[in-house]
C-alpha cells in the first residue's frame, strides 16, 4: 500500500512519521519550511516516542503518483483547496481518509471521490516548530467507510495503522463517531480559546463549566434532532476527555495565538448551521462563533 499524508501539521506529521517508522511506503505533503526541515534533518519526534525519522516530504504533488490511500490531515477550511490539488492524482480505487477536526470534510471529499473513509483520532500531539513535534499521548483512531458498508480495504487500513503503533478500530457508525467528537470539541475549543486557558480549566472554573455544559447540551439537542445516535452519557464522556487532556492547549487557541485562521465554522459554527436546519436554537454556540470571529479580525 502506497500512502500519502496530505497536510503536515501536528497530526499529519505524527501519522506520516509512525507509518515510515514501521516501514510503510509513505510520503508527506506540507508547507515549505516544515518540509525543508524534514528533508534536511528528519522529523524530530519527542514524547511517547523519541526518534528522528527520515520521511519523503514535498510541498506539492508533482512527484507523487500511484497512491492507494490518502490521509487528509489539513485544517477543515482547507479541505476544498486540498481536494482540488489531489483530484488529478486520484486512481479509480484510491481511498481518502479524513482525520480532520469538525463536520463537513467528508461531504467535500465526496464531491471528488466515491471512496471516502471517515475518521476521528484522539492522539495528543503538538507541532512545536518546523521539523519537530511532541507526541504527548497515544489515543484511539476510529475509521469507517463514510457512505458505504465497511469492506476489506478499511480493515487493511486498520491493520497498517496497528502495525505502525496506532490503536485503531473500525466502526459501522462513523458518522455518529464524527459527530460525537464534534460535540466534545464544541464544548472545549472555543470556550478555552476565549478564556485563554488550558483544557482543564473549562470544568475547573465554575462559570466556564456552566457554559461548557450548555454548549454540549445545545450540540446534543441538534444531533438528536438530526436523527443521529447520541449517547446518554455524552456530557460525562466530554468531561472525561477534558480531564485526560487537562494540561493541553487546544488547537484553536494555538492557532489564535499564532494569528492563524481557526476552524470555528466547522465546529461551533456547524452546530449553529445545523440547528437552524432542524429548528433547534443554539444561542451559546452562536455567541462563541461570533466571539472567535471577532477575536480573529
Amino acid at each position: 500500500m502506497k500512502i500519502l499524508v496530505f497536510g503536515a501539521g501536528a497530526i499529519g506529521s505524527l501519522f506520516a512519521g509512525l507509518l515510515v517508522k514501521a516501514d510503510f511506503n509513505t510520503v508527506l505533503v506540507g508547507r515549505s519550511e516544515h518540509v525543508a526541515a524534514i528533508n534536511a534533518y528528519g522529523l524530530r519526534m519527542e514524547g511517547v516516542i523519541q526518534d528522528t525519522l527520515k520521511i519523503p516530504a514535498y510541498t506539492n504533488l508533482e512527484q507523487v503518483k500511484d497512491i492507494d490511500l490518502i490521509i487528509l490531515a489539513t485544517k477543515a477550511y482547507d479541505t476544498q483547496k486540498a481536494m482540488e490539488q489531489i483530484a488529478p492524482i486520484l486512481k479509480p480505487e484510491t481511498r481518502i481518509l479524513s482525520i480532520q477536526n469538525g463536520l463537513g470534510n467528508e461531504e467535500i471529499i465526496a464531491q471528488y471521490s466515491k471512496h471516502v473513509v471517515g475518521g476521528v483520532t484522539s492522539n495528543g500531539v503538538t507541532y512545536t516548530k518546523v521539523g519537530h513535534i511532541v507526541y504527548h499521548a497515544a489515543g484511539l483512531t476510529t475509521i469507517g467507510n463514510y457512505n458505504a458498508v465497511n469492506d476489506e480495504f478499511v480493515f487493511k487500513i486498520q491493520k497498517v495503522f496497528k502495525k505502525a503503533g496506532l490503536k485503531t478500530k473500525v466502526s459501522d457508525q462513523i458518522k455518529e463517531d464524527i459527530f460525537q467528537k464534534l460535540i466534545i470539541n464544541v464544548g472545549i475549543n472555543a470556550l478555552a480559546t476565549i478564556a485563554g486557558v488550558k483544557n482543564g480549566e473549562v470544568i475547573k472554573q465554575t462559570k466556564l463549566k456552566t457554559m461548557f455544559i450548555k454548549l454540549i447540551d445545545e450540540a446534543v439537542n441538534v444531533g438528536k434532532a438530526k436523527g443521529l445516535k447520541v449517547p446518554d452519557d455524552m456530557l460525562e464522556q466530554a468531561i472525561a476527555v477534558v480531564e485526560n487532556t487537562a494540561k493541553n492547549t487546544n488547537s484553536m487557541l494555538q492557532d489564535m495565538r499564532k494569528g492563524k485562521q481557526t476552524e470555528i465554522d466547522f465546529l461551533n459554527g456547524k452546530i449553529v448551521e445545523l440547528g437552524k436546519e432542524v429548528g433547534v436554537v443554539t444561542p451559546l454556540n452562536l455567541r462563541m462563533t461570533q466571539m472567535i470571529k471577532d477575536c480573529s479580525r
